[in-house]
């Protein structure tokens, strides 16, 4: 899980570092489509972090309560 949660973090802050590249800007605003995607990635594996950031928190929290 910490694995997950580090890549997610690397990912994102590699993400947000591109745009630091003028190339990088003028392909995001030039390129809907790519920007697009680009985009939906981002917000995706955010969601995934903040999940798996709720999902470490709450491990081992009354499962026993549905196992049977």
């Amino acid at each position: 899980m910490i694995v997950f949660l580090v890549l997610s973090t690397l990912y994102l802050v590699g993400w947000g570092a591109m745009f630091d590249s003028s190339t990088f800007r003028w392909t995001f605003v030039q390129w809907g489509f790519f920007g697009a995607m680009a985009s939906v990635s981002a917000l995706l594996i955010l969601v995934g972090f903040i999940v798996g950031i709720m999902c470490h928190l709450n491990f081992d929290k009354g499962l026993v309560n549905y196992r049977k």
